[in-house]
C-alpha cells in the first residue's frame, strides 16, 4: 500500500490502505501525518483522524498500558469524531483503561454498562456485552458469563468466535456445577 500510495498519490484508496497499514504497524507519527494529508484532499471529513486517534488509544491501552497516552488520544478522538455514538465509544475505551491498566473490575464494569446503555450500534453493543462477560469470567461468575454471551449471540449469531466463547463458558459453568449446556 505504501508503494502504491507513493506511485499513485491521486488514489484515495491507496492512501487509505497505507493509513490502515500504518495503524496496524503502530507507526503513529506517519499515520497521523498521512491522515491529515488525506483529510486535506477529501475535505472536512474528520473520520480519518477519528480512526487514527481511536486506534492509537486502543494501542496505548492494550499494548503500551499507557493511561495518559490513551486519555490524550481519546480526547483528540472526541474533538474530531462526528459519529453519533462517540461518547459511548469513549466510555467503552475508559472501561478498557479501568480493566486493563488500573485492574479495577468494578469501575470497568460500570464504564462498560454506561457505554452500553441506550446504544443503537449493534457492533458496539456486542463489544460491550463481551467486555462485561470478560469481567465476569475474571471473577469466576460463569453463570453470568453464559447469560451475557447468550445475549450477545442473539444479537450477532454469525460471530463464530462468540459461539466458541459461549461453548467454553458452558463447559466451564458445567464443570463448576453452575449451569447445564444448551
Amino acid at each position: 500500500y505504501a508503494e502504491a500510495a507513493r506511485n499513485h498519490p491521486e488514489s484515495i484508496q491507496n492512501q487509505l490502505g497505507a493509513l490502515r497499514c500504518l495503524v496496524l504497524k503502530g507507526d503513529w507519527d506517519k499515520a497521523l501525518n498521512l491522515g491529515r494529508r488525506i483529510e486535506t484532499r477529501v475535505g472536512a471529513d474528520s473520520s480519518f483522524m477519528a480512526f487514527v486517534y481511536s486506534s492509537r488509544a486502543i494501542h496505548a491501552i492494550v499494548v503500551e498500558k499507557n493511561k495518559d497516552a490513551a486519555k490524550d488520544n481519546l480526547s483528540l478522538y472526541d474533538k474530531v469524531s462526528n459519529e453519533t455514538e462517540t461518547e459511548k465509544e469513549i466510555g467503552f475505551y475508559e472501561g478498557l483503561i479501568a480493566e486493563t491498566i488500573d485492574g479495577d473490575l468494578d469501575a470497568a464494569e460500570q464504564k462498560f454498562r454506561d457505554a452500553l446503555a441506550g446504544s443503537q450500534d449493534r457492533d458496539h453493543v456486542v463489544r460491550c456485552i463481551k467486555a462485561l462477560a470478560r469481567i465476569e469470567k475474571n471473577r469466576g461468575e460463569w453463570t453470568k458469563v453464559v447469560d451475557l454471551l447468550e445475549q450477545a449471540a442473539r444479537i450477532s449469531p454469525e460471530d463464530s468466535s462468540l459461539q466458541m466463547d459461549l461453548a467454553d463458558a458452558f463447559r466451564e459453568a458445567g464443570e463448576n456445577g453452575k449451569v447445564e449446556g444448551p
